[in-house]
């Protein structure tokens, strides 16, 4: 069976690619698994300036949970299941999100000021 989640470094960039293109990359409990552990790896990877996450194939790059395995169980807890989860991953990103639009707020009236004093 090929790998889940693919890593690679090339020229300083690590390209992190959820390889499930025959189901468009949907999420299962062992991409969740593996995805965390390829960042971990190009995060600790001194020579990684960037990273790419991609996902195999030309459809799509995730197609979200697969629901094909409904009731599967979580890598956060064994009495979780993969609907739980991403329920909860969901309102991690939520929450990254609302950070990255106040910091992007802030970097735009940062840009407008700058470009106003030249």
């Amino acid at each position: 069976m090929a790998d889940v989640v693919l890593y690679e470094v090339k020229d300083a960039v690590a390209t992190v690619t959820i390889n499930r293109p025959d189901r468009m990359n949907a999420l299962t409990t062992e991409v969740l698994e593996k995805l965390p552990e390829a960042l971990r790896r190009a995060a600790a990877d001194r020579d990684v300036r960037c990273v790419v996450l991609t996902g195999a194939g030309d459809r799509a790059f995730s197609a979200g949970a697969d629901l094909a395995f409904p009731g599967e169980r979580s890598p956060i807890g064994h009495d979780t299941t993969l609907e739980d989860s991403i329920g909860r991953h969901g309102t991690e990103a939520e929450q990254s999100r609302r950070g990255y639009e106040r910091a992007a707020d802030s970097d735009r009236a940062a840009l407008l000021a700058f470009l106003r004093s030249l």
